[in-house]
């Protein structure tokens, strides 16, 4: 076996250096390794994936802000995954219950039903994340449960009180002692099954989902710890009515049938299905490339408009702390006032609408009107990529319905004592609320380019993740693409595309090939050299 060296000796002959142990000048630009093989200086690797803002804590809700501080603190995670967690569960705990028409006249109407998603590799403690903000609406449905079922036990004893009673009339009728008139009146005392309800769903059918929406119309949250198995299941052969109702479920003012041979038909009047969840950029990268297969892009994954994907903390703190008892209590208290206010309380009447409705104050207006036509001035700059532009043109329903939100966890957060506060937040969504949900939005925006760069230049990430591990030193001075592949990296799975990333990389000059001499049989796996010059290149760059 013997090594190639990378340039030819030709280049070795420029000025520079001279190396004493084999009387040669040697390029500015190359270096020695402890072999006294010479390296040079490998190329810059363009990051792939763009920067994205931070979490300004100015626009999360006071009444929840140190509840969020305090999660993201204990757990060491970036704040981000805890107040995306908040806003999607907010949403879907409000449901369509109210809504907010964003025009001062106009009678266009938006259902804060959001979909959000958390994006990030396995050990960023997604889950977790999901787990500790979910437990509020947890508990709410735990008590809903035992107050259904302490219901249906009442109804049940009552039912047989009512057995008794009938059968005892029925004997008085045929003996002469009684009429119809009075069985009628103990008919109508028959009592009615009690509704369930519900908060969250994890895995149902959507015929399940149907049954359980036409008992909640204002809708229900679909928590999946990994999302990617659920959009894998709207692909299954047989379930391809699934996307079509999930699509559906999206605006909150939707309705559908579902049909099914040798089932009973199922109608829902208002489909209004609120969707969260973690995924691995990887996984959605992939789902996203076979949806345009299948599909086309259909709108699906812009659906998900609270999509955050940050980076990794740089500091990692051990912390073992109790949680911040006073903010935890203030947060409870904050979910259990949203699942049980009374819209009539803030809206406006109108006949002709279903769904009562807020507007925005008459401070508030002038503002979104500014917003809207500056986004619709860069929706038709013809500047954005397709899919960005498809992406931030669902800001419209956005913005109004994160300031709806907002708006409503300002005013759950009152208690009694602040009566001033209560008839000001009757008089429409705040000034306030609609300053957060802009800078939340723009927040949000920076996020989309990521997750879009994420999912149409895979080949460039796997550069720039091999070249991460290469100037780690977390690779042998020598290896095989096979070395590579048994550790699983993140985008550093698949044989094809680990020796597109090496090969790109050889180019570039952080490795070098080695080439073995044929031996007659099966040639070797090729090997590769890493330039030490990379040790720790973007620490130093």
């Amino acid at each position: 076996m013997e090594t190639t060296p990378h340039h030819s000796p030709e280049i070795l002959k420029e000025s520079g250096a001279k190396d004493t142990k084999k009387n040669v000048i040697i390029p500015d630009n190359f270096n020695l390794n402890e072999l006294g093989e010479r390296h040079p200086q490998p190329q810059s690797i363009e990051k792939p994936l763009p920067n994205v803002e931070k979490i300004d804590y100015d626009f999360l809700p006071e009444g929840l802000k140190d509840w969020i501080k305090d999660i993201s603190y204990r757990t060491q995670t970036p704040p981000d995954f805890a107040f995306a967690t908040v806003v999607t569960l907010t949403s879907g705990l409000i449901g369509a219950r109210i809504s907010i028409r964003p025009k001062q006249y106009d009678d266009w109407t938006v259902i804060p039903n959001l979909w959000g998603m958390l994006i990030g590799s396995p050990s960023m403690l997604k889950s977790p994340i999901i787990n500790e903000v979910s437990k509020p609406i947890k508990f709410l449905e735990q008590n809903a449960n035992e107050a259904y079922k302490a219901e249906c036990k009442r109804v049940e004893n009552a039912t047989e009180i009512h057995k008794v009673k009938k059968e005892n009339l029925k004997a008085k009728l045929k003996r002469g002692q009684s009429d119809l008139s009075e069985l009628e009146a103990l008919l109508n005392e028959e009592q009615p099954m009690p509704i369930q309800k519900r908060y969250l769903a994890n895995d149902a059918t959507i015929e399940k989902l149907g049954i359980i929406l036409n008992d909640n119309p204002t809708g229900i949250t679909i928590i999946r710890d990994e999302l990617a198995g659920l959009l894998a299941s709207w692909e299954r052969s047989g379930h391809e009515q699934d996307r079509a109702f999930y699509l559906e479920a999206w605006n909150g003012m939707g309705s559908f049938q579902v049909d099914r041979v040798g089932r009973p038909s199922l109608s829902i009047p208002n489909l209004c299905l609120s969707i969260f969840g973690g995924i691995q950029p990887s996984k959605l990268a992939g789902y996203f490339q076979n949806l345009i297969n299948s599909y086309g892009n259909d709108g699906m994954i812009q659906r998900f408009q609270i999509a955050v994907y940050p980076d990794r903390l740089n500091n990692w703190n051990y912390v073992d702390s109790y949680p911040e008892e006073v903010a935890r209590k203030k947060a409870y208290r904050i979910f259990e006032q949203l699942a049980n206010f009374d819209p009539n309380d803030l809206v406006s009447k109108d006949e002709y609408v279903r769904i009562p409705y807020i507007k925005f104050t008459y401070e508030a207006q002038p503002l979104f009107k500014n917003w809207l036509e500056q986004l619709e001035e860069k929706l038709r700059s013809e500047e954005l990529p397709n899919l960005i532009e498809e992406h931030l043109g669902k800001y419209r329903s956005l913005v109004p319905s994160l300031a709806l939100i907002f708006h409503l966890i300002d005013y759950a957060s009152l208690t009694a004592d602040d009566s001033s506060n209560i008839e000001l937040c009757k008089q429409g969504v705040s000034l306030k609320a609609l300053q957060k949900a802009i800078k939340y939005a723009s927040y949000l925006e920076s996020h989309a380019y990521r997750i879009y760069a994420e999912i149409g230049n895979s080949g460039q990430q796997a550069v720039y993740q091999l070249s991460k591990k290469i100037a780690e030193g977390i690779l042998p001075t020598t290896f095989t693409v096979r070395e590579i592949q048994r550790k699983g990296w993140y985008l550093l799975t698949d044989n094809a595309t680990i020796n597109d990333a090496v090969k790109t990389l050889v180019a570039l000059d952080w490795l070098t090939e080695i080439k073995s001499e044929p031996t007659g049989g099966r040639p070797p796996a090729p090997q590769y050299i890493v330039n030490p010059r990379t040790k720790d290149f973007y620490k130093k760059a």
